[in-house]
């Protein structure tokens, strides 16, 4: 088995393993080692961005600018975990 990098159809990079005899041009054949994003549900993050960029004080123009890492650390604090979680889960079946 060896491991090959490429893209699925919908150009979204992966890791996959194949047979040694398989060819490097098809990863979305083979065992797949990497996490898919679009599993995130996209729309909830948008919610929580919105209510914690809210709750953070980050409202305005000028806020953004008072605060040093305030929208940084905002989409970390929700992102962060569910990618993470993304990683958990595929761990728990045994995939990655």
């Amino acid at each position: 088995m060896k491991r090959i990098h490429g893209e699925d159809r919908d150009g979204f990079a992966l890791v996959s393993m194949v047979r040694d005899q398989d060819s490097e041009t098809h990863p979305e054949i083979g065992i797949k080692l990497s996490i898919d994003l679009r599993e995130i549900d996209w729309k909830e993050v948008a919610k929580e961005l919105q209510a914690n960029l809210i709750k953070n004080g980050l409202i305005t123009w000028d806020d953004v600018m008072k605060s040093r890492n305030g929208v940084a650390s905002t989409i970390l604090s929700v992102i962060d975990p569910k990618i993470k979680g993304l990683y958990r889960e595929a761990f728990r079946k045994g995939d990655k």
